[in-house]
């Protein structure tokens, strides 16, 4: 395994996923109130990507993928 970066964490994250929901924030996160795109995807099961730019729309891991392949 890789060492350094984000590698321990992203191995972390594919051995508790197999059993449980895993949400993974940035250091840099603040949240100020109740994110109801967050806690409906995860009331759901669904994986999520929350953009980073202000403005952007909540999308599912699915359209985020196509999205960053359309831009390799």
């Amino acid at each position: 395994m890789p060492q350094g970066g984000c590698w321990e964490r992203l191995i972390a994250i594919s051995e508790y996923v197999q059993n449980d929901y895993v949400v993974q924030l940035d250091a840099d996160t603040v949240v100020l109130a109740e994110m109801a795109e967050v806690k409906n995807a995860i009331g759901e099961s669904s994986s999520f990507v929350l953009a980073t730019e202000d403005g952007q729309d909540f999308v599912s891991s699915d359209e985020a993928s196509h999205w960053a392949k359309a831009r390799r």
